[in-house]
């Protein structure tokens, strides 16, 4: 960071000054051991099938096509 800031070329200095906000954060990926992995997979799915079940006259049908899939998925998944 000094050398940066003594070399005075603008975007260098710029840069550092960016990089020294990002320092002062509190990044939470460092504090929590958990994501929203698991959510965003059930997300993708629903909209795989929402995209491939295009024509389905039934919202019940749809919705139940999804919990089926999911419960499929889960079932597996832990045998």
């Amino acid at each position: 960071m000094e050398q940066a800031e003594a070399s005075g070329i603008v975007f260098v200095l710029e840069g550092s000054q960016n990089f020294s906000n990002l320092e002062t954060g509190n990044p939470a990926f460092v504090y929590v051991p958990y994501n929203n992995g698991y959510i965003e997979g059930i997300n993708n799915t629903t909209k795989v099938i929402k995209r491939a079940s295009y024509g389905i006259k039934s919202f019940e049908r749809l919705k139940n096509k999804i919990l089926w899939r999911q419960q499929v998925h889960t079932t597996f998944k832990h045998a």
